[in-house]
């Protein structure tokens, strides 16, 4: 079962006056470390700034070749640069809750690099593009 799940049904039932629950079994703590682990290893991945450092990863992935084929303008490239690096670093929270601030600096500004890069790149590529010449 779901821990939300449980942990509700334990509140439920502690609230009912019935003896139960997490803290009388247990049985019930080794389910306890697992949610616990799941529950990190969640936070990590999708968490505020799991999310971030993939959106990061993606704006790199896109802005560096784009960089090279030049097939966006710079400013949406230096932008995707930027909100890269910024989404990186913002597992800092982890060490320091004063980094949050850079959480709403990718998210919101990255959406609206989203919609540029949707804009600008060109619908079709020519055939031959010499990188060697850069």
């Amino acid at each position: 079962m779901d821990c939300t799940f449980r942990r509700l049904f334990d509140g439920l039932q502690r609230s009912g006056g019935e003896p139960g629950g997490v803290d009388d079994d247990s049985s019930q703590r080794g389910a306890d470390s697992v949610c616990s682990i799941g529950a990190l290893l969640f936070f990590l991945c999708f968490g505020r700034s799991g999310i971030l450092r993939s959106d990061g990863l993606f704006m790199a992935g896109v802005s560096v070749p784009c960089a090279f084929l030049r097939l966006l303008p710079k400013w949406v490239i230096v932008l995707g640069m930027i909100l890269a690096v910024t989404g990186e670093l913002s597992w800092f929270h982890l060490v320091s809750p004063k980094t949050l601030f850079l959480i709403p600096l990718v998210r919101f500004p990255g959406f609206i690099w989203l919609i540029a890069v949707g804009f600008a790149l060109p619908k079709t590529r020519s055939a031959s593009v010499d990188v060697s010449a850069m």
